[in-house]
């Protein structure tokens, strides 16, 4: 099947499902992204107590030329996923040689975030609404032929986004997520030449400068390509709580 047959069938797939009508596509550099999700024109608001690096992760596999991120990140859970317990020998360590991160601004996409309500009914979270953010994808390489750890649950973990303050010097704006609990999660693990495709959600602000995100674990660090966007200059200089935070 010809790319562009695989293309219209796959959007016509997503037409017919209610859950996906908003489906939107864009190609750059040879590369398409297929969103389900629909443009915004909303940021994400800035709020001193939710400064934590959130990157949803909707895709692991191999690099394709076409890629499809569905309505909601990947599942965070254990079932169905491999057991990596028995290749630790396989892991290697994070550096700039084994891992290469990249934000692309060519493509605009869009982070639906789901609010919830607890049904006294019957105990259940149930969704009230969804508010949607602008976003960017964040892609991260494994370039060897180890396996690499990222993270656990449907998160890009140990990952914050830096920016540039007036005189020119790096600041930490997020940091890092944390769990208070892991029970059942899924690891989030790079196969040898695989990629992962994370959004970053865009923050509303007046504020335009350079920034880049910065990975960070057993002392080794990697950092992204250097983009362009605004942020709101209280996050550089508002004090940055380091305390973790209970997702979980």
């Amino acid at each position: 099947m010809s790319r562009l047959v695989f293309l219209f069938a796959l959007l016509m797939a997503a037409g017919c499902n209610s859950q996906n009508r908003n489906v939107t596509m864009q190609t750059h550099h040879q590369t398409t992204i297929v969103d389900s999700a629909a443009q915004t024109r909303y940021f994400y608001p800035y709020s001193r107590d939710g400064r934590v690096g959130y990157y949803p992760v909707y895709y692991i596999g191999p690099r394709q030329d076409t890629l499809y991120l569905g309505a909601s990140k990947i599942y965070g859970y254990q079932y169905g996923q491999k057991d990596y317990d028995r290749e630790r020998k396989r892991f290697t360590w994070v550096d700039s040689l084994s891992m290469k991160i990249v934000v692309d601004t060519a493509f605009h996409l869009t982070y639906a975030e789901l609010h919830y309500i607890h049904n006294k009914h019957n105990h259940k979270d149930v969704i009230s609404y969804v508010s949607y953010h602008k976003a960017f994808p964040v892609y991260v390489y494994n370039l060897t032929d180890s396996l690499i750890w990222l993270g656990k649950f449907s998160e890009l973990g140990s990952t914050v986004r830096q920016a540039k303050d007036s005189q020119g010097k790096w600041v930490d704006i997020e940091k890092p997520i944390r769990y208070y609990c892991g029970t059942g999660a899924r690891e989030i693990v790079l196969e040898p030449r695989q990629c992962l495709v994370a959004k970053l959600l865009r923050y509303k602000g007046s504020y335009k400068t350079a920034c880049r995100l910065r990975y960070t674990n057993a002392h080794r660090t990697v950092y992204s390509n250097t983009f362009t966007d605004y942020i709101d200059p209280r996050q550089l200089t508002d004090k940055l709580e380091l305390e973790d935070l209970a997702l979980r």
